[in-house]
């Protein structure tokens, strides 16, 4: 359940809700652990699946509870694609801080009986997994077990001997959450030692005959360890499989979260966690740089989509190596790389920046293709341990004062920058309601011909 509550919060951290890349997200993690299949389910009830499975899962309680913002566990269900015995993990789909859909897991019930297959005894112990009103969950494949299986206190009260008592006693108690034992006959007589899980009300029984633990054991206390100690290998083994296929899609989860797959490096969110660590320590010496690469869409438009990720991967491995301890780096979209350089002063950051660009424009034959990786830089000093986001933002505003500006190659933010995008922004505010009450008039400027001495048109300029 933890493996999706992290999807979905990883999801809900993304630039658009596109369900083809969550589908895509999702394949990855489910390649990497047993479940059936994973998706998400919309809120009109579609569901997109990573096995490409269409189905309306409108009417699963499950999809219910979780667009209601509860994480959901199912009980046995038949599953819709093929009819086979499933369970789904679900919870709440966010984004921007709404509720888009479910995200679900499904696990076969085969799963289950192949993780409760492992017999105790030399092969005479079994175990069962139900549900506290004794409806069948998991049933065992067992040759001595209950056969077909469905409720195991209509199994017990009609087919096998079981006092009545002690069939009362085995409700009230699982009714109730509480373990406990009893023994029942089916074809001999056979302990049953039942155990509260952590899903839902379901319970873990373990069955072993009578004979078999007073063959090998002897004395009442004798017994009572047994079964305990019984009782702890199933529950333990079957945890053992759900921590296994946890800890196989959390590092799956990881790799898609923090590692990014076209350069190898941190991811954006990674590198924002790594950066407030760093900072939490002191923040004297940092800066934050933020660059991109003058008119890389050329070199995709020229060369095509992989010339381009090569050179991302060399402008990558080109700042990585620069790098020295305590910095970090990130490629955060397309060309847009951000540093977390150290430095006693701005002089000291300038000529660390001139080093890149020496090396980056030393480069120009890639493989017989030819073109300049030309960069700039905006950099904000760090005076106080803010947001990266905040930052990075404040970075970009320099970068974005030197945009087309052959002359310089970065530029440090200031205050001043900062008045100067409130007041375009101030403006731009404005624009609509300039618009409505005509505040905007156009200007004719008169352009003179002087092959033909005389005037041939002119410009319109329009002032507010």
């Amino acid at each position: 359940q933890k493996i999706l509550t992290n999807l979905s919060s990883y999801i809900s951290q993304g630039d658009e809700f596109n369900i083809e890349k969550i589908i895509a997200r999702l394949s990855y993690v489910n390649q990497k652990n047993s479940f059936k299949r994973m998706g998400i389910i919309l809120p009109d009830g579609t569901a997109y699946t990573t096995d490409s499975v269409s189905m309306d899962l409108s009417g699963r309680a499950y999809f219910s509870e979780s667009l209601a913002g509860i994480s959901a566990v199912s009980d046995t269900l038949y599953d819709k694609a093929d009819d086979q015995f499933i369970t789904v993990y679900s919870s709440p789909l966010y984004f921007k801080d709404e509720i888009k859909g479910v995200l679900f897991a499904t696990y076969s019930t085969l799963w289950y009986e192949k993780a409760l297959s492992t017999s105790t005894f030399n092969g005479n112990g079994y175990s069962y997994v139900v549900k506290a009103d004794g409806t069948c969950i998991v049933d065992s494949p067992h040759a001595s077990g209950l056969k077909a299986l469905d409720n195991l206190f209509v199994k017990l009260s009609q087919e096998h001997s079981c006092p009545e008592e002690t069939l009362t006693q085995l409700k009230e108690n699982m009714a109730n959450g509480r373990s406990g034992s009893m023994i029942y006959r089916n074809t001999e007589e056979k302990y049953l030692y039942y155990q509260p899980l952590s899903i839902n009300d379901w319970y873990l029984l373990t069955v072993v005959p009578v004979s078999v633990i007073q063959r090998d054991l002897n004395g009442t206390l004798a017994l009572s360890y047994v079964f305990t100690i019984l009782c702890v290998i199933a529950f333990l083994f079957l945890l053992y499989q759900l921590i296994k296929t946890r800890e196989v899609s959390r590092k799956a989860l990881e790799q898609i979260a923090f590692v990014d797959p076209l350069t190898g490096g941190s991811t954006y969110d990674k590198f924002k966690m790594d950066t407030q660590s760093l900072l939490s320590s002191g923040t004297e010496g940092y800066y934050l740089v933020c660059l991109n690469i003058e008119r890389f869409r050329d070199i995709n438009a020229q060369y095509g989509y992989d010339e381009g990720d090569r050179a991302l991967q060399y402008i990558w491995n080109t700042l990585n190596a620069s790098l020295k301890s305590q910095e970090l780096l990130t490629r955060q979209t397309a060309d847009h790389f951000i540093l977390l350089l150290c430095g006693k002063d701005n002089q000291a950051i300038c000529e660390r920046l001139d080093e890149i660009l020496k090396m980056l424009a030393e480069h120009k034959d890639f493989q017989g293709k030819y073109y300049v990786l030309k960069p700039n830089f905006g950099i904000y000093e760090i005076t106080e341990n803010k947001s990266v986001d905040f930052m990075a933002d404040l970075a970009k505003l320099a970068l974005n004062s030197i945009k087309h500006d052959v002359f310089h190659d970065y530029a440090f933010y200031n205050e001043q920058l900062r008045m100067e995008q409130n007041r375009f922004k101030t403006l731009e505010n404005r624009f609509e309601k300039a618009i409505r009450n005509h505040e905007f008039i156009v200007w004719y400027q008169p352009k003179y011909n002087i092959k033909l001495q005389r005037f041939d048109g002119s410009e319109a300029l329009v002032r507010w």
